[in-house]
């Protein structure tokens, strides 16, 4: 799901990891934590979307790798500041990223801006 790249991007720059890590089968605390916290991010911004897109998304887990971490991302945040800093930081750089794009209503890609406006 293309929407989702801006969230897994995010998370990848406030954690100082890749999307590639992200999404890889690597099982470093690290790059977990950073996994994890993708997963919550999805989770908290688009709440619709099914543990199973979401799993599938960051490299085809299963629905209950998801829910395991959903709960854990909440308990680390409860002792640790820092990951709570962290999630916070991802959440305002995705609500950041997503206000800057505006959507342009199909068909409009080759109009000027001057004929966009009048369209809208």
């Amino acid at each position: 799901m293309h929407f989702l790249g801006p969230i897994l991007e995010s998370t990848a720059a406030v954690f100082q990891r890749t999307t590639a890590e992200l999404v890889g089968r690597s099982r470093k605390r690290s790059i977990v934590e950073a996994r994890h916290a993708a997963m919550w991010a999805i989770r908290r911004r688009y709440p619709s979307i099914s543990l199973e897109v979401i799993g599938s998304t960051i490299g085809g887990r299963h629905y209950t790798t998801v829910m395991h971490a959903l709960v854990i991302v909440e308990e680390r945040a409860q002792r640790n500041a820092l990951y709570h800093m962290q999630l916070q930081h991802v959440l305002a750089r995705v609500a950041r990223s997503s206000s800057t794009h505006l959507a342009v209503p199909t068909g409009l890609h080759d109009r000027t801006v001057e004929d966009r406006r009048n369209a809208w």
